[in-house]
């Protein structure tokens, strides 16, 4: 594997030798890394960010406030660049995980010219032509280097997040940063804001798209929105579902040809960026780039439907046992039984895990593990439905701005997908922390430090133990 231990230089070694092995993995023969050191690292980081947000409960610093304090400003900027700082060192002891050999490959292919895309890189190569660039601006050539890059997207990600609350002016000070703590650790995210993967970028560009949507800007939204979809082609769900919050913000739902006339002329960037969707899925003949037998074009499965409900439940169980009297409060509505039973009925006869990178690659991947479990016998998938069936009644009982129209185009983003893939889940969880309802100011410290130590269980489990997520 390649050497990315501390003493590696950010810039590429002139006698290096870089190949591919058949496993797809990054390789100059250099020894494997020692997995035990990084652990300890991120462990004690974290142990020491639940001990700071401790201590800021108790001398203010999440008090109620009207409105953020320079202070706190600076004790936030402190805690996640010390987190992020350790957490950078701690992956750069890791060796290329997961598909960052993939987009490690066709980053370094741009470097030197070659534009010939890896035959596993199933997105539009938008993420991976940045990280040449700004390689090339820096003379940054190695594995280090880029991960640098990659997660220096995840600070801005936060920053923008930041922005959007205070853009939106409906909540104080100390919400405020409950919900950017919320960001900074959730579990979802963990490791993916430092490795070489397009779904923080993605991220980036989403939640920029939201705060031009909130500060009426729709030209730049467009354009956020489009560069979205220029790193992960399935965030034209998420370009479309922006453009109807932007039409209903101006219009209020009223459709008639003088709305649609000035409609067209206020948000043409959105328009435009669907238009060139089209174009690229005739010209493509489907969705993904590359790895097409993998990503079906036109297919639906509602897997993801049920396995981000299953994930959503253990990642916000704060919430879950917060929400409990109202919970059972909807089983008193016959709508509500309804909905569990038609979810249960469509879960047993629907949920099957079939994708060939779910079946046969469950030692290396915590989720195939997971999912494995669906499949024992029907008592165990019965009981698995149970945490199923809470993260559903969960979000039911769960006050959201835009609820109806977020919860639809989170399930037409997760519906085409084949492969069962929690990263997938980030943009729909990021976007249901910025637009929820928040609860008791007890209940939202809770979440924040139940996020820290789930993050830093998904830490050991990934450098300790060797198991991607």
């Amino acid at each position: 594997m390649v050497s990315t231990g501390f003493g590696e230089s950010l810039f590429w070694p002139s006698d290096a030798k870089v190949h591919f092995s058949s496993s797809n993995q990054l390789s100059d023969g250099s020894s494997s890394l020692n997995r035990q050191d990084g652990p300890d690292i991120f462990t004690k980081a974290v142990s020491t960010g639940i001990f700071i947000i401790g201590k800021s409960c108790d001398h203010g610093m999440l008090r109620r406030k009207s409105k953020l304090e320079n202070r706190d400003l600076v004790i936030l900027g402190f805690l996640l660049l010390a987190l992020y700082s350790a957490a950078v060192f701690y992956i750069n002891k890791l060796p290329l995980m997961g598909d960052e050999s993939i987009h490690y490959f066709q980053i370094r292919q741009f470097m030197v010219g070659n534009y010939e895309l890896h035959h596993a890189l199933t997105t539009i190569p938008g993420y991976n032509l940045i990280l040449a660039g700004m390689g090339g601006i820096c003379n940054v050539f190695s594995v280090f280097g880029m991960r640098l890059f990659s997660s220096l997207f995840g600070l801005a990600a936060i920053g923008v997040f930041l922005l959007i609350l205070k853009g939106m002016r409906q909540e104080s000070g100390d919400k405020m940063i409950l919900r950017t703590l919320q960001l900074m650790f959730l579990p979802l995210i963990g490791p993916f804001f430092f490795l070489l993967y397009t779904d923080v970028l993605s991220l980036l560009f989403i939640l920029l798209t939201a705060f031009f949507i909130i500060k009426k800007q729709h030209t730049f939204a467009g354009l956020m929105a489009i560069l979205a979809v220029l790193i992960r082609q399935n965030n034209i769900v998420w370009l479309i579902f922006f453009l109807a919050l932007a039409y209903e913000a101006r219009f209020k739902w009223k459709i008639n040809r003088s709305n649609i006339i000035k409609g067209v002329g206020e948000f043409w960037v959105f328009l435009l960026g669907i238009i060139g969707f089209f174009f690229f899925i005739i010209l493509n003949q489907g969705f993904a780039v590359g790895d097409k037998s993998a990503h079906p074009p036109f297919s639906f499965h509602t897997e993801n439907l049920f396995f981000a409900l299953f994930v959503y439940f253990w990642v916000f169980l704060p919430l879950v046992y917060c929400r409990r009297h109202k919970i059972i409060q909807l089983f008193h509505d016959w709508k509500t039984v309804s909905i569990i039973t038609i979810a249960a009925a469509a879960y047993f006869l629907l949920f099957h895990v079939t994708h060939p990178y779910n079946v046969f690659l469950t030692e290396d991947y915590m989720r195939n593990r997971i999912l494995a479990l669906f499949g024992i016998n029907l008592w165990i998938k019965g009981l698995l439905f149970i945490p199923i069936g809470l993260g559903l009644l969960t979000l039911m009982s769960q006050k959201i701005k835009n609820q109806v129209p977020f919860y639809i185009f989170s399930a037409l983003f997760l519906l085409p997908s084949w492969l069962i893939e929690q990263r997938y889940y980030i943009i729909p969880f990021v976007l249901f922390l910025t637009y929820r309802a928040m609860e008791k100011e007890s209940y939202e410290q809770t979440l924040v430090i139940w996020f820290m130590m789930l993050v830093a269980i998904i830490f050991w489990i990934v450098g300790g133990l060797g198991i991607f997520l």
